[in-house]
């Protein structure tokens, strides 16, 4: 099993840094490199929020959801969206899910 890193961890290509905001924007020209998300994916992740926060996230928000989610994916170690929301679901109470929450609750 993953060695579980802070909640506050964040990922900057080349390093880690503890105490960064998690959902700090991604850097300018770093849009590239945010992975895809699939339907599938994107669908799981639209019903957890909607479970744990009542926000409905309509199709036209992927590329958000990718964009917010994307660092943590690093920080965590996981391949992709799915995985993460695995990882999370699997140990609600490490803070990681507030964590995913928060990120796709602000401004919405």
């Amino acid at each position: 099993m993953r060695a579980k890193p802070s909640a506050a961890a964040c990922f900057v290509p080349g390093k880690h840094l503890q105490g960064a905001n998690p959902g700090a924007a991604i850097a300018p020209g770093a849009s590239s490199m945010v992975s895809q998300i699939s339907d599938r994916d994107f669908s799981r992740i639209s019903e957890f929020i909607y479970r744990h926060a009542g926000i409905a996230l309509t199709p036209a928000k992927k590329t958000l959801v990718a964009g917010r989610l994307y660092r943590r994916l690093e920080v965590v170690n996981v391949k992709g969206y799915g995985e993460y929301l695995d990882y999370i679901l699997a140990d609600p109470a490490d803070g990681e899910m507030q964590v995913a929450i928060d990120l796709l609750t602000t401004n919405e």
